[in-house]
């Protein structure tokens, strides 16, 4: 269905966003975004909700596993997101990718990509076999506006890239 109804009303919940683990189908804003159908409100409050949110939180899963995965030189999307802009929502502080290789002595490459505006905004290496978090403070040609974002991975030594999880932190 994509967005909720703009007729539903949005609330926010208080949760943890450091449960970057846990594999789920659904893409979460830090305080997830809960829709409740008992009240109806105009669609600009669902933008206000969202841009009150503190940081975007994404958990990974495939076939049971806690994580997404790569074998492949190419990039894989692991997940797609919406970034509001940072007319929006500001300039994020930082972004924190929980990765680690199947196999010692090998490199990953994770890089956040925007699909609308065709640019690569961030990228960083993973060399760890334990899941470790990898923070990224440096970006280029975030866009002012809303826009796709792309969690991408492949591997650069050979081996299997994995990432567990994902965190936008805005100030």
């Amino acid at each position: 269905m994509g967005y909720p109804n703009p007729n539903y009303k949005i609330s926010i919940l208080e949760q943890d966003s450091t449960e970057l683990g846990v594999p789920t189908e659904l893409d979460h804003i830090d305080k997830n975004v809960a829709v409740d159908t008992s009240d109806q409100i105009a669609s600009a409050n669902v933008h206000d909700a969202i841009k009150e949110a503190k940081d975007i939180s994404i958990s990974f899963g495939d076939q049971g596993e806690d994580f997404c995965e790569n074998t492949l030189t190419s990039y894989k999307i692991f997940r797609s997101f919406v970034f509001p802009g940072t007319n929006n929502r500001g300039t994020p502080l930082s972004i924190k990718i929980v990765g680690a290789m199947a196999l010692s002595n090998r490199t990953g490459r994770v890089r956040i990509y925007d699909l609308t505006n065709d640019n690569e905004i961030a990228t960083v290496d993973i060399t760890s076999t334990t899941k470790t978090i990898y923070t990224i403070s440096s970006f280029s040609n975030l866009p002012t506006e809303e826009a796709v974002f792309e969690i991408q991975a492949r591997e650069v030594t050979g081996g299997t890239i994995r990432v567990h999880g994902f965190l936008m932190e805005f100030i």
